[in-house]
């Protein structure tokens, strides 16, 4: 549209009437403040007198929201460019409006996204932080009670072990201080007894080692020792632990029976394999136990076999006893039975 000196619409095109809903011919000689909406028309007269004075090409209102308001008294947004011109010197102003009501929703529609995403964001970082919180207090719960757990662990198996071992004690004394002749009735029940004390026993060192296990306390100290002699007492030991017609025996082949190794885990490893032979295994059922030939000089913390091992396990009624000799270097072995 094409505005004079005092503000009237000299000449504008169809789009005008389109876009402000006025027929045709309704704007020539009005205003263009009638384009406005109320509460800024006597402000825009001012801008326009300041811009008659100083004339420039330029946008109109840079970084503002401008508003149109049509002939049924809705507003819409615009855009306004504005230039001027003379002709026989009267001077013109010549004004571009655009209507950008899509561009605008697109605008609101962008933003009420990426508020929406800052929401997101900030609620998820929100739920992120309280499931840290909540993870390390659970951690740090966990750490409470694994150390109270190792804690109960250490204490009972060192508390019990006190009185495990006074009634090892009493039992041996029972058993030497015993002379009547009900011996034999007597030395049954002893028995009994030391194996279950031995059981007992048993059962806290594996807790403890678990326990060393899981804190990761377990040190290998290897030292050269004689398997043979290991061996035999060991299975002395847990020769006790038998059922009624189980038979334990302990070959050994070959001609070196020294080695490097930790002494407390082929101790354990020992243990288990035979406690678990007899536990599992049925009445009169013999168990061989025949460890690897040591190698001189060899070093295997975990008590790797070497060759010539060959465990074996066979069906042979028979009885278990105790007590064996020093074998010689080339062949050990130690067996026996009781009743």
């Amino acid at each position: 549209m094409v505005v004079d000196a005092s503000g009237a619409i000299i000449m504008h095109n169809p789009r005008l009437n389109a876009m402000f809903g006025y027929d045709q011919g309704e704007l020539v000689g009005a205003t263009v403040e009638v384009l406005l909406p109320d509460a800024v028309r006597k402000r825009h007269v001012d801008h326009r007198n300041a811009y008659d004075k100083k004339p420039v090409q330029r946008s109109m209102g840079i970084g503002m929201d401008l508003w149109g308001k049509r002939k049924d008294g809705t507003v819409l947004p615009v855009e306004v460019s504005l230039n001027h011109f003379e002709v026989d010197g009267t001077r013109y102003v010549m004004g571009l409006v655009t209507d950008i009501t899509l561009r605008r929703a697109a605008e609101d529609e962008l933003k009420r996204t990426n508020q929406e995403l800052e929401d997101r964001v900030d609620q998820r970082t929100a739920e992120l932080r309280d499931a840290e919180h909540s993870v390390r207090e659970a951690l740090e719960t966990e750490k409470e009670l694994h150390a109270l757990k190792s804690r109960f662990v250490a204490m009972a198996s060192h508390e019990f072990r006190t009185p495990l071992s006074t009634i090892m004690s009493s039992v041996d004394l029972i058993g030497r201080y015993t002379e009547s002749a009900q011996d034999d009735k007597v030395e049954k029940h002893v028995v009994r007894i030391k194996s279950k004390v031995r059981e007992m026993t048993a059962m806290l060192n594996e807790f403890l080692s678990l326990e060393r296990i899981e804190q990761g306390q377990v040190e290998c100290t290897p030292v050269e020792l004689d398997i043979v002699h290991l061996c035999i007492e060991m299975i002395e030991e847990l020769r006790t632990l038998a059922k009624a017609g189980q038979t334990i025996d302990y070959d050994h082949e070959g001609g070196e029976r020294n080695a490097t190794l930790d002494r407390q885990m082929l101790s354990n490893v020992i243990s288990n394999l035979v406690t678990n032979a007899v536990k599992y295994s049925p009445r009169e059922n013999m168990w061989n136990y025949a460890p690897p030939s040591p190698m001189a000089g060899s070093s295997s913390p975990s008590g790797t076999r070497a060759s010539g091992s060959r465990p074996r396990t066979s069906n042979t009624s028979s009885n278990v006893s105790s007590g064996a000799a020093m074998p010689p270097p080339s062949k050990a072995r130690a067996s026996g039975s009781t009743s």
